[in-house]
């Protein structure tokens, strides 16, 4: 009794220092504004200040061009430009080569470790307002920063709102569990389906719905709403999984 009673002891303390270490983790992803989309191609300094996206290694675009001019004025890695690198993108934020690499990073860096900020190398909320405040550098602010309404819901260049604006915009986006499980169901469902957008519209119907609908039709599991037999080189035999979710009504065929 006293053996099994050690052991089941040692396997909750296992249990409790992995589950320690998970949160800890977890809570590290959580805080570092890395963890956001990154700022590409016709975004604005708005969707960093309102925290939908941030500028971090990767990153393209005239926003990354002002923060590079924003770096180099106030003289942070001003052999590279702020990281812009192009002659000129001191004077004039349009010469920078708005490529958000190596030296960018480098000069976020040195702005981060002078301001006490986090030094991740990345441009999110905070260190972008840091920028723009009168104590970033002996010359004031590095950057003039725009008036923002964040409760506007910004659109693509087809007038769409955007995936990360329709996934906030869930009243389900601060139940981890719900988000878990609707991704989990929508790859299921979607990954070998052909029909358009099914990825979106599923996750973000269960997303709605507050997670994968319980009860219904359960003979269909995970049988996906179409199965693809489009005549090709590549058209592979039906597998037996496939077939039964054909005969029981769940799947239809797509030729």
């Amino acid at each position: 009794m006293r053996k099994s009673y050690s052991k089941i002891r040692h396997i909750q303390e296992a249990n409790k220092k992995l589950e320690e270490r998970i949160i800890q983790e977890s809570l590290k992803s959580l805080i570092t504004e890395a963890t956001l989309p990154n700022i590409q191609e016709g975004d604005e300094l708005c969707d960093i200040l309102c925290e939908r996206k941030q500028a971090k290694f990767g990153a393209n675009g005239d926003v990354v061009k002002k923060i590079q001019n924003a770096l180099v004025k106030c003289g942070f890695n001003v052999e590279k430009e702020g990281g812009g690198i192009n002659k000129g993108c001191k004077e004039d934020w349009t010469k920078c080569d708005g490529k958000f690499r190596k030296e960018t990073a480098k000069a976020v860096k040195e702005f981060q470790e002078t301001m006490k900020l986090t030094v991740d190398g990345s441009v999110g909320k905070k260190t972008l307002t840091a920028l723009g405040s009168q104590n970033a550098s002996p010359i004031g602010g590095c950057i003039q920063l725009p008036q923002c309404d964040c409760n506007e819901k910004p659109k693509d260049k087809e007038g769409r709102e955007d995936w990360w604006t329709l996934i906030n915009g869930s009243s389900q986006m601060n139940d981890c569990d719900t988000i878990n499980k609707c991704l989990y169901s929508t790859i299921i469902k979607c990954e070998r389906s052909q029909v358009s957008d099914c990825f979106s519209n599923t996750f973000f119907k269960c997303m709605k719905e507050g997670g994968p609908k319980k009860g219904g039709n359960k003979k269909c599991g995970d049988c996906p709403e179409y199965i693809n037999r489009m005549k090709g080189t590549n058209t592979k035999e039906l597998q037996a999984w496939e077939k039964d979710c054909i005969e029981s009504g769940c799947s239809k065929v797509a030729y």
